[in-house]
C-alpha cells in the first residue's frame, strides 16, 4: 500500500498585495513597497516591492523576484 503526500501552494503573488486562504477566510494582505520582509531564498530583508509571497498552508514565505536581491 502506498500513500500520496500532496502539499498544496498558490502561485507566487506580489509582497505588497496578496491574499491569504488559510485563515479559514478570505484575508487579503497589503504591505508598503518599502517595507522590509525577511526573504527564505537569501535569508536577508529586502524590500516588499522587490518580493513574491508564496502561500503555503503553514506560513507565507517571501522570495526575490528574477533581476532583484539575489536573483539579479
Amino acid at each position: 500500500m502506498t500513500e500520496a503526500l500532496h502539499i498544496y501552494q498558490a502561485k507566487g503573488q506580489p509582497a505588497i498585495h496578496y491574499i491569504d486562504y488559510n485563515t479559514g477566510m478570505k484575508c487579503t494582505v497589503a504591505n508598503p513597497p518599502k517595507m522590509l520582509l525577511p526573504t527564505a531564498c537569501c535569508r536577508k530583508k529586502r524590500r516588499a516591492s522587490n518580493l513574491t509571497a508564496h502561500v503555503y498552508y503553514d506560513g507565507i514565505w517571501f522570495y526575490c523576484i528574477e533581476g532583484k536581491g539575489c536573483r539579479a
